[in-house]
């Protein structure tokens, strides 16, 4: 199963693609800097009760909620700081679903509250 959503506010559009299997799914975000502004050093923060367990074209880090879903802090590559306007930069990972969620409810977008952006 495959889904794709875009979310979209005054400064970026992201889009969310993934495709999930058995017990874990694979997802993409491409972040499109909707401003007139460069941005250097993006930052997007979201929470998911999936476990992260590798990422590429970005860097991240998590930390447990206490309601048991993982904080997630992902941020531009070194060699990527700067997202200029129009520009777009996409980075993808690999997680474990959540024990009681369906891999399908992996991919809704709506499994990953409090998304957000800043640069």
């Amino acid at each position: 199963m495959s889904i794709e959503t875009s979310e979209k506010t005054n400064l970026f559009e992201i889009l969310f693609t993934g495709k999930g299997w058995g017990s874990g799914f694979g997802a993409d975000f491409t972040i499109t800097n909707a401003s007139a502004q460069i941005i250097d050093s993006w930052k997007l923060e979201f929470d998911s009760f999936h476990n992260i367990n590798s990422l590429w074209n970005a860097k991240f880090t998590k930390s447990k909620n206490a309601d048991g879903s993982y904080h997630y802090i992902v941020t531009n590559p070194s060699w990527q700081s700067k997202l200029a306007p129009g520009a777009s930069v996409s980075f993808g990972f690999n997680a474990t679903s959540a024990p009681n969620l369906p891999v399908y409810e992996a991919l809704d977008p709506t499994d990953f509250p409090n998304i957000f952006i800043n640069g």
